[in-house]
Formats: structure tokens, C-alpha cells, sequence
């Protein structure tokens, strides 16, 4: 995308780094990669990203390779968190901008971006994911080295489970790992099985299924019978 050719309505002030707040689930941070991404190079300042506490070392991990992004934790307590960020805004002395997913309009974070006024297009074409290191250990532990496998992402603990088929191995969420640990696991296998989650945040970017998968997307947590409307649903087996 050429970078003339975008119309937004931000304004910073110059040589002010910029404080980005968004509805802060982890699926919207993944949403919100490239917004950040294209904040940091559209206005040439650091970007800092505010993120709730139980979440830090996964928003830490992914911003981990970019010396112009930094990342702020706040209280994971919903009613102090305005207040919180403004306050952390006037520290710091950084510009705020904020964004939120307002209305479902043709996808369910699109909002995020057309609310400051920008292209859908930079979520994609401005995500950078961080470098995964020890990415053959990470798939030897969690497969055992098995070539062929499907990927199931539920949460037994939570009670969060649901019927799925496969005739597969089965490799399950890692909970040792972040989620953006968890790529090359979600790039291997042979079949995904998820709910709504980050991790089907993830598989969007990612633009999985790849060609070598199928996915199965199983909507029991959404208040809308198909689940969370991606750009990509066309390609997912959809139960409700």
C-alpha cells in the first residue's frame, strides 16, 4: 500500500511519541498489530502500547524485535483503566490515541481502524510478527515429531470444550508457551480445531488454513451463530 495514498484523521504533534489504547483482549492486539506498526512508521516517534498485566509477557514478546515500540501494563481492573492510561499519558508526556471495536461492521475489528479514520488494509499489510526462536523444539516438544497432526484449542480448566472429529494425533494448546510461540505449531498442522480466541485472531493474520490445511472453527462461545466474521471465514468449517 502506498503510504501517500492514505487518508486518516490523526494529527500528533511533532516530536510527541504516541500512546496506543485499544480494547485490550489479546485478539485485539493482534488485531492492532499493524495499526501500531503503521503509527510508528507513519509518525517516526515510539509507539507505546498499553496492555493489562496478565498479558504483558505475551505483548512484550511480540513487540520484542522493534526498538521504536515499547509496551506499558496497567492493572487488569476494568474499572480503573481510562483512568490509568490518561494518567500514564500525562507521565509520560506521550500523544493518546485511542480506538476501540465500536459496531460490527463488514469484519468484527474493523472499527478499530475506520474509528481514526484509516484503510482496513494496514492490519495486513503492516503486521510484523516477532522472530520465534527454537522453532524445531518448540514443534519436537509439542508433537513428538509427528509430521501429521491436527491442533485442537480448547480449555479444559475454564470448561471451555467442544465436540470435534478428527482421526488425527491430537496436539493441544500449549500453555507453557505464548500464543505467538505458537505459530509454527499453527503453521504445521495437518487440521485446526479452535474456538473464539486469540488464536483464531492469530490464524487470520497468518492467513490460515494454509493450502496444506483444513480448519474448523466451532462458535459456542459468540453471541453470533457463525462466530467472529474474518476475512478468511470462506475457508473455515463453521459449527455452531
Amino acid at each position: 500500500m502506498d503510504k501517500e495514498t492514505i487518508n486518516h484523521n490523526l494529527f500528533v504533534p511533532p516530536n510527541k511519541n504516541i500512546l496506543f489504547h485499544s480494547h485490550l483482549g489479546l485478539g485485539d492486539h493482534i488485531s492492532c498489530i499493524g495499526l501500531v506498526h503503521y503509527l510508528a512508521e507513519t509518525f517516526g516517534n515510539k509507539v507505546g502500547v498499553v496492555c493489562k498485566e496478565c498479558f504483558l509477557k505475551n505483548i512484550e514478546f511480540l513487540y520484542k524485535d522493534f526498538a521504536n515500540i515499547e509496551v506499558f501494563p496497567i492493572s487488569n481492573d476494568n474499572t480503573k483503566e481510562i483512568s490509568q492510561v490518561d494518567q500514564l499519558a500525562k507521565q509520560k508526556g506521550y500523544h493518546l490515541i485511542r480506538t476501540k471495536v465500536t459496531e460490527y461492521q463488514d469484519f468484527w475489528d474493523k472499527t478499530h481502524y475506520s474509528n481514526l479514520g484509516l484503510d482496513y488494509k494496514i492490519k495486513f499489510e503492516y503486521c510484523k510478527l516477532p522472530i520465534i526462536e527454537n522453532e524445531d523444539k518448540i514443534l519436537e516438544k509439542a508433537t513428538a515429531g509427528q509430521e501429521v497432526f491436527a491442533f485442537v484449542h480448547d480449555d479444559e480448566d475454564k470448561g471451555l470444550t467442544f465436540k470435534y472429529e478428527t482421526n488425527l494425533p491430537v496436539v493441544k494448546n500449549q500453555k507453557d508457551l505464548n500464543v505467538f510461540q505458537m505459530i509454527p505449531i499453527l503453521k504445521k498442522a495437518t487440521e485446526i480445531h479452535v474456538m473464539g480466541s486469540s488464536v483464531l485472531c492469530l490464524a487470520e493474520i497468518l492467513n490460515i488454513p494454509l493450502s496444506h490445511q483444513k480448519a474448523f472453527f466451532y462458535s459456542f462461545r459468540d453471541p453470533f451463530e457463525e462466530g467472529i466474521n474474518i476475512r478468511n471465514k470462506n475457508k473455515w468449517k463453521i459449527f455452531s
